[in-house]
């Protein structure tokens, strides 16, 4: 309630899954669906659209309580907010998520947003100091450092990841993102 800005009844029933990311929220759905249906407990990762507009993840869990004849009495869980797992883009505001980037920007798809430890890897990879690559992708240090840290409540704007991005693999660094495995880096 005070995390999403809904109201009790908005989020009765399935309407809490309307703070859910709209990629996140058939795979949420089907996750509460099956721990339901097995009286099993729940546990996933999703984003959930936050009051202030920002989207972060949280790893969810829950378990029934059941009463003495195995029905199921009540469901308790908790949200936990998962900072390592923001990602440049995915955390941006709701409302300028839609916005396009400005004139001549080559996007980067939200899935395959940098998350600050690939920033971190790539960086090792291509043996660049923190100076070196901020001199390549034209940012400052402290911005540098913002975006290698994933609990920086400041996130680099959406260019400036995209220079460092750009940098990185202009060095010799493929950035993946397969959807079984966590976001990487590789040679090129």
């Amino acid at each position: 309630m005070a995390l999403t800005g809904q109201t009790h009844v908005q989020m009765q029933g399935l309407g809490w899954l309307d703070a859910i990311h709209p990629d996140d929220r058939a795979r949420t759905h089907a996750a509460w669906t099956t721990a339901v249906e097995h009286t099993a407990p729940y546990n996933t990762d999703y984003r959930i659209l936050c009051a202030d507009g920002i989207y972060r993840w949280f790893n969810a869990r829950g378990a029934p309580v059941l009463n003495r004849d195995g029905s199921v009495r009540e469901w308790v869980g908790v949200c936990l907010n998962v900072p390592g797992r923001n990602r440049y883009g995915a955390s941006t505001p709701a409302m300028t998520t839609a916005t396009p980037p400005s004139p001549g920007a080559v996007p980067v798809v939200a899935e395959e947003t940098l998350t600050a430890a690939q920033v971190r890897a790539a960086r090792g990879l291509a043996c660049l100091s923190k100076e070196e690559l901020a001199g390549l992708a034209n940012v400052s240090v402290s911005t540098l450092n913002r975006l290698e840290d994933a609990e920086s409540p400041v996130r680099p704007r959406y260019e400036t990841v995209l220079a460092v991005r750009r940098a990185l693999e202009d060095a010799g660094v493929v950035f993946t993102f397969e959807p079984w495995a966590k976001p990487g880096v590789r040679e090129a």
